[in-house]
């Protein structure tokens, strides 16, 4: 199946001013064509949040008190601002309405799915109408 480029916005003819690409855990691009343009590149992993939990909640104790006073100690402020942290890529996620991952969004523009290449990606913004 090809990628496509789909338009979120106004998409202007140039090349990308910047790249956000929406991954899961398992999955890897290379930066490497944009950096040899000087294209900004963000890496939002979306499930960034299951890591965060499962990590706090490792090695939490079986009885249900204890469990949830040793939570609560755990949820201190860094806790708390890394939780918000791997909420973020879900919430720009929303907010650019992606349909699926992974997804490769330039300018906040256009979006090309289904591949983790760069390179393709951005043959396929550049050369759309």
């Amino acid at each position: 199946m090809g990628a496509a480029v789909l338009c979120i916005g106004s998409a202007q003819a140039a090349g990308p001013d910047r790249i956000d690409v929406f991954l899961v855990e398992g999955m890897t691009v290379s930066t490497t064509p944009a950096d040899r343009e000087g294209i900004p590149v963000q890496v939002h992993r979306i499930d960034a949040v299951d890591r965060t939990l499962e990590q706090l909640s490792d090695g939490l104790a079986a009885e249900e008190a204890l469990a949830e006073q040793q939570a609560r100690e755990r949820l201190d402020a860094a806790a708390q601002q890394e939780i918000r942290d791997a909420y973020a890529p879900l919430v720009l996620a929303k907010r650019l309405e992606l349909e699926q991952v992974p997804a490769i969004v330039m300018d906040r523009e256009a979006v090309v799915y289904g591949t983790t290449d760069l390179a393709r990606a951005l043959r396929e913004f550049e050369g759309r109408e």
